[in-house]
């Protein structure tokens, strides 16, 4: 990336899927959570905690990869290795369970130094053989080993579940890559470790131990977890993160891991995680002083101000100071969608051979956007209901059968939910005009 000089190159410095990586884009960089990341960085060194997980959170789009890549500072990078597993480069984020986090934590270590792929495959290879005694000595474990060996006969396979396993890693070009891309081997593996998941923890630390010794030697090892919030199943949330969480609690070294936004409703996900959230509006439920003030506010349009002004260079005006205002309010504070509403402004203004970002252009970028938000919703009276309820009172009614709906909206962005006390919601700003005519249609129909 580079500081655009003309309205040709700006929509390239202005790629809203794109997070910046220290190292290489240290000049676009503008810190969105100083104190997030500074308590981050202190648990980090001074937690006398050598398994510590620490959680992150936070809507999708808020910023939070290119925050954690940013996260190791000088101290931290004298202390420990720093490895970075990035969820949607190593798994099928709509097929993900536990297993396949910790698989792919071994991955991660092996490509530091071959002779822990060795170390791996012996010690799979271990418990095979151990579980294959087993086996020998118990028909029921025999039974429940071959309930599922639909996906090795598929692939050509026969054996026991974690023979299968390792007949896949020995024999497989890029078992790693076919593990991303292929349901198959994503059943095979699961199969090997299901029984026993604890194994596969202890396999992973072993690496983990390992890898310490080879590579880090003087150093600890700290593993950031960046993505996994970009699940959007709710049974794969549930799975990984309420059911097999201790799983991967359990791996020997410090983690970080941005979990989806959804668990903040989940009382150990919402005392222990840091939300990373820029807020625009004053909570609006708070009583009395509010835990955010008119300066911090101003505080927060001036950060978002600067990571577009660093995106352009100081010798041209392609973007006037209230048109990026309007961007920041229309954004809700979610930077992705920041960034896409003046991406697909600046795609506009070239197209149109424009100089600079004018205002027909930038309502051409919001409505890309809104347009996009707004499919799931004006179909479906349920969803709208909600959201109006929303709008109109920051909270919502808590039933049951409304938490999937809410769920879906989170995830999708339509719903920003706040975390300063009382927790508070509002509607994605781009979409909150349509849900309160929608809504109208509703009760005047009724």
């Amino acid at each position: 990336m580079k500081a655009a000089t003309s309205i040709r190159e700006l929509p390239n410095s202005l790629l809203p899927n794109y997070p910046l990586r220290q190292g290489e884009d240290d000049e676009f960089y503008v810190p969105l959570y100083e104190e997030e990341i500074e308590a981050l960085q202190d648990s980090i060194l001074n937690d006398n905690i050598s398994a510590q997980t620490l959680f992150v959170a936070g809507q999708t789009g808020t910023g939070k990869t290119t925050a954690l890549h940013f996260l190791p500072n000088d101290e931290i990078k004298e202390a420990y290795e720093v490895v970075y597993l990035n969820a949607k480069e190593a798994f099928d984020v709509t097929d993900v369970t536990a297993i396949e986090i910790l698989i792919m934590i071994c991955y991660k270590l092996m490509q530091y130094d071959s002779k822990l792929e060795q170390e791996f495959f012996d010690e799979v290879e271990k418990l095979d053989k151990v579980q294959q005694g087993i086996l020998e000595h118990s028909k029921t474990r025999t039974s429940e080993f071959k309930t599922e060996l639909g996906a090795g006969a598929r692939l050509g396979l026969s054996g026991s579940p974690i023979g299968n396993f390792l007949k896949l890693f020995k024999l497989s070009t890029d078992f790693f890559a076919s593990l991303i891309l292929s349901a198959d081997y994503r059943a095979v593996t699961r199969e090997a470790f299901r029984i026993n998941p604890q194994e596969l923890v202890k396999i992973t630390n072993r690496i983990v131990d390992r890898f310490i010794q080879i590579v880090a030697k003087e150093k600890k090892l700290l593993v950031i977890i960046n993505e996994l919030d970009h699940i959007r199943s709710p049974k794969l949330i549930e799975g990984i993160f309420i059911d097999d969480i201790e799983l991967i609690k359990k791996v020997g070294c410090k983690k970080v891991i941005s979990v989806p936004v959804t668990l903040l409703k989940e009382s150990e996900f919402k005392n222990f995680t840091k939300h990373f959230c820029i807020k625009l509006n004053v909570n609006p439920l708070a009583s009395g002083l509010s835990s955010m003030t008119k300066e911090q506010i101003a505080y927060n349009y001036d950060i978002l101000r600067k990571i577009i002004r660093r995106r352009i260079d100081s010798s041209v005006t392609l973007i006037e100071d209230h048109m990026i205002d309007q961007a920041i309010e229309a954004s809700g504070g979610i930077v992705r969608q920041y960034l896409s509403i003046l991406h697909e402004a600046a795609r506009h203004a070239r197209r149109k051979k424009g100089a600079k970002i004018n205002d027909l252009n930038l309502k051409e970028g919001k409505d890309v956007y809104r347009q996009m938000l707004e499919r799931s919703i004006v179909l479906s009276s349920n969803k709208i209901d909600l959201l109006n309820e929303i709008r109109l009172d920051h909270q919502y009614e808590r039933r049951e059968e409304r938490e999937k709906i809410v769920v879906q909206c989170l995830l999708g962005n339509q719903i920003i939910v706040y975390m300063n006390d009382p927790t508070w919601y509002s509607i994605n700003p781009l979409i909150e005009e349509t849900v309160r005519i929608y809504a109208e249609k509703r009760k005047t129909a009724s």
